[in-house]
């Protein structure tokens, strides 16, 4: 894998040891610019090659008669034959481009023309990840295209439908090994791309099992099948946002323990973690107009290909939903399939509002109206109904109201309400759809997928600059970088953690910053329970306000979620070294008094009345 850590220069990569998508990755991570050139088989051999600009590609001379420019505008009825044909003419006469021709002649307008370009582009590189053999050499360096060649695709995307394409199981396993019947579950990145993939609706289940660790071989979801759990399995490892074996094995205990076993004592005040890492469904980011999520458009020359095409039987000009993110959500599985006879009054209750729910996803209400806050509700009020409906209908309730026999109508409306509160929770969407229902428009305005892939990019490197700070102790201007970064992608816990950390710092009132700090680092283990830096500081806040009981058992938990968060450790460590030193020189009477843990635990036994 050292091919893919530095590319500097050129270098030459095996792609039946490293496969395309984890090439794609591994560019994209490095924000590469440069040329990659792979050698294109039959039916129409030759050596091809795709350019990049900031991790993405922008363009490329793969050859597919199916794919040319004319052909997708004319499909999408977005000029006439005669106007295409007019165009195509002209531009082997010498005139000029076709896109550049027909915008000359009023017959297409720029933004409308770089969409179907960005479609090209990526119809094209799909064919790519039928590659399983040869070279792919990469060559760093600005690409001297012209202008109207820089349209970015967005490559988790790609990824995800490359890999749904043309990737088996025999693939699959060949290339990731005994990594393939592990114990697998996402990583916090997940939580800040998981939009850009564009998942399909059906996958939110399986993706909900990953958020809470599993193995491939034990997911077992009606209609989904085993080579589709493993082609999602590894689109997130080719993607560096699943973690296998041991450690995944570690977080998961941690999640189910935090999720289902009794509160932690003394780490902010024990408040159970009310969600899971992941759970939300992941809508299709689409762009509006005649452009779906673009890759999704598959070429009817890829879908001839070697593997089944999965959207064969798919209309790629589907018609857009009624209003709001809900109209993404899973499908309501058949009731009559799965009715069950509750026999109690809460029971009854419980499927009646179940019911509800279900026709409120049928009708496809918005966001606001399926978690049931007006348009101008703030974050908080978000979150507490968010917390309300989580805790009332999270699908692990199910066993202990003895109602199991719902479970697949429960899923599907709690993967329903976990999209809508993903939508609102981010500032810009909320706003977005805000405005698209006051102003009465139809359908999910959405973000572009490439910008929304810009931004979280952008906000990445923001944060590392952040970080940088933070560790040079400026945490003034870390706290901006850390807000700036939020404001442009805000599905980071750790980016919430230091900006908060960085505001305690420089905050005068000791113990009111430690109080106030300490419930924001709270709700963010509420959200994220295996955010190991929440942890960590929390650990921290606790040291200076001399409660080693709470901030041993909080270190202890940031060691937990990582093993390799080596400042948790020599915390630890001086903590015990600490006690020790302070149980042998205390006087006999007074030792046993100064080691008993507190009784009240949390910020009440922190800060109590006084």
């Amino acid at each position: 894998m050292a091919s893919e850590s530095a590319v500097k220069g050129q270098k030459k990569i095996d792609i039946s040891r490293v496969g395309i998508p984890r090439v794609l990755f591994a560019l994209l991570r490095q924000r590469f610019s440069g040329s990659v050139t792979l050698e294109q088989v039959a039916p129409t051999p030759g050596i091809r090659t795709v350019w990049f600009r900031g991790g993405m590609p922008i363009f490329t001379d793969w050859v597919s008669p199916s794919d040319v420019l004319g052909e997708i505008l004319m499909a999408r009825g977005l000029v006439s034959t005669k106007a295409c044909m007019s165009a195509i003419e002209r531009s082997q006469q010498g005139a000029g481009p076709v896109g550049a021709l027909l915008i000359a002649a009023g017959k297409l307008d720029a933004n409308t023309l770089s969409k179907a370009l960005r479609l090209q582009c990526s119809r094209k590189l799909l064919h790519a990840f039928s590659l399983s053999e040869g070279e792919a050499t990469i060559a760093a360096g600005e690409p001297s295209l012209p202008p109207d060649l820089n349209n970015p695709v967005n490559v988790l995307q790609l990824i995800r439908t490359g890999v749904q394409l043309h990737f088996d199981e025999a693939r699959i396993r060949a290339e990731m090994g005994d990594a393939a019947d592990a114990t697998m579950v996402t990583t916090d990145a997940f939580q800040r791309y998981r939009d850009n993939f564009g998942f399909r609706d059906e996958d939110s289940l399986i993706l909900r099992d990953f958020s809470k660790g599993t193995r491939v071989t034990a997911l077992n979801h009606p209609g989904i099948s085993s080579k589709r759990a493993l082609q999602l399995a590894y689109t997130l490892w080719a993607c560096q946002m699943l973690v296998v074996g041991s450690q995944a094995m570690n977080a998961v205990e941690q999640i189910r323990e935090s999720v289902a076993g009794p509160p932690t004592a003394g780490v902010g005040g024990g408040a159970r973690p009310k969600t899971l890492v992941g759970l939300q469904a992941v809508p299709d980011s689409t762009s509006s107009g005649a452009f779906p999520a673009e890759e999704d458009e598959v070429s009817p020359a890829a879908r001839s290909g070697r593997f089944e095409s999965p959207y064969a039987k798919e209309s790629p000009t589907a018609a857009p939903t009624k209003t709001g993110p809900a109209s993404n959500a899973a499908p309501v599985k058949d009731k009559a399939a799965t009715k069950s006879r509750p026999t109690t009054p809460a029971q009854r209750a419980f499927e009646a509002r179940l019911a509800g729910f279900e026709e409120k996803i049928e009708s496809q209400f918005n966001a606001f109206a399926l978690l049931g806050v007006p348009l101008d509700a703030d974050r908080g009020a978000i979150r507490v109904a968010w917390n309300e409906l989580s805790k009332d209908l999270h699908p692990d309730r199910l066993v202990a109201t003895g109602l199991t026999i719902l479970a697949p109508r429960v899923e599907a409306v709690f993967a329903a309400l976990s999209e809508a509160n993903a939508t609102l929770s981010n500032r810009d969407r909320r706003e977005q759809l805000r405005e698209h229902i006051e102003a009465g428009g139809q359908g999910n305005p959405g973000d572009d997928a490439t910008a929304l892939m810009r931004k979280a990019l952008e906000a990445e490197v923001i944060a590392k600059e952040g970080e940088r700070l933070l560790k040079a102790g400026n945490y003034a201007r870390g706290a901006e970088k850390f807000r700036e970064s939020l404001e442009l992608a805000d599905a980071d816990p750790n980016v919430k953690v230091y900006e908060h950390w960085c505001r305690y710092q420089l905050a005068e009132r000791e113990e009111q910053a430690q109080q106030k700090t300490l419930r924001i680092l709270q709700t963010i283990v509420e959200d994220t329970p295996t955010c190991a830096n929440a942890f960590y500081y929390m650990g921290l806040i606790y040291i200076h306000a001399k409660n080693n009981t709470n901030a041993k058992v909080a270190l202890n938990q940031a060691l937990t979620h990582n093993p390799r968060l080596t400042d948790a450790e020599r915390q630890l460590r001086a903590l015990q070294i600490r006690s020790r030193s302070a149980s042998k020189t205390q006087p006999r009477g007074d030792s046993e008094t100064k080691d008993k843990p507190e009784k009240v635990s949390g910020l009440r036994g922190l800060f109590g009345k006084k």
